[in-house]
């Protein structure tokens, strides 16, 4: 019963916190933000939709149309009427010039004069031209909290260059704890698995950082052991809120799998199989309730306060991503193709090369070790069973993993990780050799 009420306190708190922090940055006066927002709209165009880029010897490229709605909603915030605004999240709206307002829908996102350019409707928005505006009221849009205070200061171009620093900055402090608290071995695989998913170009865009900037923080506090076995639930439980709170359904699943795979990694305990996996349901099931439930909650406030009919339009959209408007009978084939085509996008001569040295330092390990079950115990499952997690959510979430590819691809780290970590992680077998050093030394006496 403690344990429930616990959740049931986190979700209130989390509710007001999250509801209050986006009422306290509009009432930020429009025009302390407005040059920056000005010059970050001029940025994006220059840019275009997609912006292009290599990385790894492969040409890649990613979604600009993302940024330019987040900022087009971070300014549009009617100061006249703040809770409506923020909970309807209507972009291009401009008080006493727009006219037209149409609600959230099914679907791709609707657009001007059937031309899809987000970057020009947040220029004209900026430069009050008269645009029909779009609620998108199935999200919170949590980072209109953070874009909101540093357009006070900067344009889109620093904002992206702090996002990335921070991004370095918390890297790096998990990289410490982990040398301090498991062996070097496992930090130095962390940055060539963040590396090979293409970390440094991860700063031509913003959309979708959020989220790994809330896997890093909870990953930070379980190497530091802040977060144990005690509170990892509630912890994860946080995690998925906060997912849900500042991303556009770019890669969630990472803010689960991210920390589950360091918990691991940190553990030292002895245990078994079964209480492994009752242990894994109960991580997932607390990120996902945490998750999906404060996401229902942002389309029963808009229901409730203003009749938005959002959770129709939510629990629609959501099968739409799933399946899209593709025939039943094509449902496994296609999920596999997508699968298919996110590894191809994940694929560099960084992974090839890690997976290469990895499968070579497990022959040359077992060789050495012929005795001692070096990769296959119950401390090293969560790995295999994060790799397949991974692979589920492909399969899953099909359509939008393969309408959004170019940046979905990402959550492929997991697997690189967990890999590396199940030939590199010796948790297990330095303690076996101890036990045969203890073992033999009362031999010999």
């Amino acid at each position: 019963m403690k344990s429930f009420l616990k959740y049931v306190l986190t979700y209130i708190v989390l509710v007001v916190i999250f509801l209050g922090a986006l009422l306290i940055v509009s009432c930020i006066p429009q025009k302390v933000i407005q040059y920056n927002a000005k010059k970050s709209a001029v940025n994006l165009i220059y840019e275009s939709e997609k912006v292009y880029f290599r990385s790894l010897g492969r040409n890649l490229f990613d979604d600009n149309s993302s940024d330019a709605i987040m900022f087009n909603l971070a300014y549009t915030i009617d100061e006249e009427n703040k809770m409506e605004s923020i909970i309807k999240a209507r972009r291009n709206f401009i008080p006493g010039i727009t006219k037209e307002i149409k609600p959230d829908m099914v679907g791709n996102l609707p657009h001007e004069n059937n031309v899809f350019s987000m970057t020009r409707e947040f220029l004209n928005t900026v430069n009050d031209k008269e645009q029909v505006s779009y609620e998108y009221a199935r999200y919170w849009h949590g980072y209109i909290v953070i874009l909101r205070l540093l357009l006070c200061v900067f344009d889109i171009s620093v904002i992206r260059l702090l996002t990335q620093i921070t991004i370095l900055i918390l890297i790096s402090i998990l990289m410490y704890f982990l040398i301090k608290n498991t062996n070097w071995k496992i930090a130095v695989a962390l940055f060539l698995a963040f590396v090979a998913a293409d970390l440094f170009v991860w700063i031509y865009t913003l959309h979708g950082r959020y989220v790994v900037i809330v896997a890093l923080l909870i990953s930070i506090f379980i190497a530091n052991k802040k977060i144990n076995e005690k509170n990892i639930n509630i912890w994860l439980f946080v995690s998925g809120a906060l997912t849900a709170y500042f991303d556009l359904l770019t890669t969630p699943i990472f803010s689960a799998l991210l920390p589950i795979v360091i918990y691991t990694a940190v553990n030292t305990k002895d245990t078994t199989i079964k209480s492994e996996i009752i242990r894994l349901i109960k991580n997932f099931a607390a990120w996902g309730i945490g998750y999906l439930g404060l996401w229902a909650t942002k389309w029963v406030i808009s229901d409730l306060l203003y009749d938005t009919e959002i959770i129709k339009v939510s629990l629609t959209q959501i099968y739409y991503r799933l399946f899209g408007n593709i025939k039943k009978s094509n449902i496994g084939i296609k999920n596999f193709k997508v699968l298919k085509l996110n590894v191809k996008t994940a694929t560099n001569y960084l992974t090839i090369a890690l997976y290469i040295c990895m499968f070579a330092y497990a022959i040359i390990k077992k060789k050495r070790s012929r005795k001692n079950n070096m990769f296959l115990s119950a401390q090293k499952l969560p790995y295999f069973l994060c790799i397949i997690i991974t692979i589920a959510w492909y399969l899953v979430v099909s359509e939008h993993s393969n309408r959004h590819y170019f940046f979905t691809y990402k959550t492929m780290l997991i697997p690189l990780l967990s890999t590396m970590l199940i030939v590199l992680d010796d948790k297990n077998v330095n303690k076996l050799l101890a036990e045969n050093n203890e073992k033999k030394e009362i031999d010999d006496d």
